[in-house]
Protein backbone atom coordinates (compact mmCIF):
# COMPACT_ATOMS: atom_id res chain seq x y z
CA UNK A 1 0.00 0.00 0.00
CA UNK A 2 1.12 3.53 -0.68
CA UNK A 3 0.96 6.51 1.67
CA UNK A 4 -0.57 9.64 0.14
CA UNK A 5 0.64 12.75 2.03
CA UNK A 6 -2.41 14.83 1.07
CA UNK A 7 -5.64 15.71 2.87
CA UNK A 8 -8.83 13.84 2.05
CA UNK A 9 -11.59 16.34 1.29
CA UNK A 10 -14.27 13.91 2.51
CA UNK A 11 -13.02 13.10 6.03
CA UNK A 12 -10.18 15.68 6.36
CA UNK A 13 -7.61 12.98 7.15
CA UNK A 14 -4.15 14.53 6.62
CA UNK A 15 -2.52 11.49 5.01
CA UNK A 16 -3.86 8.05 4.20
CA UNK A 17 -2.99 4.59 2.91
CA UNK A 18 -4.57 2.91 -0.10
CA UNK A 19 -5.92 4.36 -3.30
CA UNK A 20 -6.39 8.09 -3.79
CA UNK A 21 -9.16 9.48 -5.98
CA UNK A 22 -8.84 12.87 -7.63
CA UNK A 23 -11.77 14.74 -9.19
CA UNK A 24 -11.34 15.65 -12.84
CA UNK A 25 -13.67 18.67 -12.52
CA UNK A 26 -13.05 20.17 -9.08
CA UNK A 27 -9.64 21.78 -8.62
CA UNK A 28 -7.45 19.89 -6.13
CA UNK A 29 -10.33 17.75 -4.77
CA UNK A 30 -9.08 14.40 -3.48
CA UNK A 31 -10.72 11.54 -1.61
CA UNK A 32 -9.28 8.62 0.30
CA UNK A 33 -10.33 5.11 -0.64
CA UNK A 34 -12.85 4.84 2.24
CA UNK A 35 -14.65 8.10 1.38
CA UNK A 36 -14.75 7.25 -2.32
CA UNK A 37 -16.24 3.79 -1.73
CA UNK A 38 -18.80 5.18 0.74
CA UNK A 39 -19.83 7.99 -1.62
CA UNK A 40 -18.88 10.74 0.84
CA UNK A 41 -18.62 14.19 -0.77
CA UNK A 42 -18.18 17.78 0.38
CA UNK A 43 -18.41 21.29 -1.02
CA UNK A 44 -19.52 21.62 -4.63
CA UNK A 45 -18.25 18.14 -5.55
CA UNK A 46 -20.86 15.51 -6.49
CA UNK A 47 -20.72 11.76 -7.10
CA UNK A 48 -21.49 12.47 -10.77
CA UNK A 49 -18.01 13.95 -11.34
CA UNK A 50 -15.42 11.75 -13.00
CA UNK A 51 -12.67 10.62 -10.62
CA UNK A 52 -9.21 9.31 -11.43
CA UNK A 53 -7.69 6.58 -9.27
CA UNK A 54 -4.06 6.85 -8.12
CA UNK A 55 -2.16 3.89 -6.68
CA UNK A 56 1.11 5.84 -6.36
CA UNK A 57 1.94 9.31 -5.11
CA UNK A 58 4.08 11.72 -7.12
CA UNK A 59 5.17 14.84 -5.32
CA UNK A 60 4.66 18.14 -7.20
CA UNK A 61 8.44 18.42 -7.70
CA UNK A 62 8.57 14.95 -9.30
CA UNK A 63 5.62 15.85 -11.53
CA UNK A 64 7.40 19.04 -12.63
CA UNK A 65 10.61 17.12 -13.34
CA UNK A 66 8.71 14.54 -15.38
CA UNK A 67 6.93 17.29 -17.33
CA UNK A 68 10.22 19.05 -18.11
CA UNK A 69 11.85 15.80 -19.25
CA UNK A 70 8.90 15.14 -21.56
CA UNK A 71 9.13 18.67 -22.97
CA UNK A 72 12.83 18.40 -23.71
CA UNK A 73 12.31 15.16 -25.63
CA UNK A 74 10.58 17.24 -28.31
CA UNK A 75 13.64 19.45 -28.85
CA UNK A 76 15.66 18.33 -31.90
CA UNK A 77 19.16 17.04 -31.14
CA UNK A 78 20.88 19.02 -33.89
CA UNK A 79 20.12 22.50 -35.14
CA UNK A 80 18.53 22.62 -38.57
CA UNK A 81 20.88 23.38 -41.44
CA UNK A 82 18.84 26.21 -42.89
CA UNK A 83 16.69 25.96 -45.98
CA UNK A 84 16.42 22.67 -47.89
CA UNK A 85 18.58 22.26 -51.00
CA UNK A 86 16.78 21.71 -54.31
CA UNK A 87 18.39 20.50 -57.57
CA UNK A 88 18.96 23.01 -60.37
CA UNK A 89 17.17 20.79 -62.91
CA UNK A 90 13.90 18.94 -62.20
CA UNK A 91 14.06 15.15 -62.15
CA UNK A 92 12.99 13.27 -65.26
CA UNK A 93 9.42 12.06 -65.12
CA UNK A 94 8.69 8.35 -65.31
CA UNK A 95 6.78 6.96 -68.28
CA UNK A 96 3.93 5.00 -66.70
CA UNK A 97 2.01 4.45 -69.97
CA UNK A 98 2.75 0.70 -69.92
CA UNK A 99 1.02 0.25 -66.53
CA UNK A 100 -2.65 -0.64 -66.85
Amino acid sequence: MVLHPVQCDGCNRDSFLGFRYKCQRCYNYQLCQDCFWRGRVSGSHTNQHEMKEYAVYKSPSKQLGHSLRKSFRCVPDRPSRGLPQFPDEPERTLDLAHIV
